[in-house]
């Protein structure tokens, strides 16, 4: 989600670079109008740099239930993985 700072001067340098129109003149400043996409594209385009982009909110689906790994498995797949690593073949490359 894109912001712009209170210190916007309304120099509206960022309006021409917004992919999708929703930075709108609001008076003597500038304001975020519909839906932003979040490309980033006004941020350097503001010669004071009040516009920020603040972090994308992560939704989490609940999970109805998770299966348990039975006892033993991660410890054999670990002695798998170490065991097929000793046994790949080493080349030597002359370096």
């Amino acid at each position: 989600m894109i912001t712009i700072g209170e210190l916007c001067t309304g120099c509206w340098a960022c309006i021409d670079s917004c992919p999708v129109s929703v930075l709108v003149a609001d008076g003597a400043k500038v304001k975020v109008e519909g839906h932003c996409i979040d490309c980033g594209l006004c941020i350097p385009t503001c010669p004071i740099n009040v516009i920020s982009m603040a972090p994308a909110e992560k939704k989490i689906e609940p999970v109805e239930s998770v299966e348990a790994v039975p006892p033993g498995i991660i410890s054999k797949v670990v002695d798998q993985v170490k065991e097929d690593k000793l046994n790949e073949p080493t080349t030597n490359t002359g370096v």
